[in-house]
């Protein structure tokens, strides 16, 4: 469950950077996603 989470959670984020076009939201994402393991990331992909 806490990994389903952390998938919405990133989605919502992906989509709050995309709203922002890369301004201010691209640093959140990826300050947000820096301490997510890399393959959960990728599974998204």
């Amino acid at each position: 469950m806490r990994k389903r989470t952390e998938i919405l959670s990133i989605r919502k984020v992906v989509d709050t950077c995309l709203v922002d076009t890369y301004g201010n939201g691209f640093e959140s994402l990826k300050n947000q996603l820096a301490f997510l393991p890399l393959q959960d990331i990728l599974n998204i992909c």
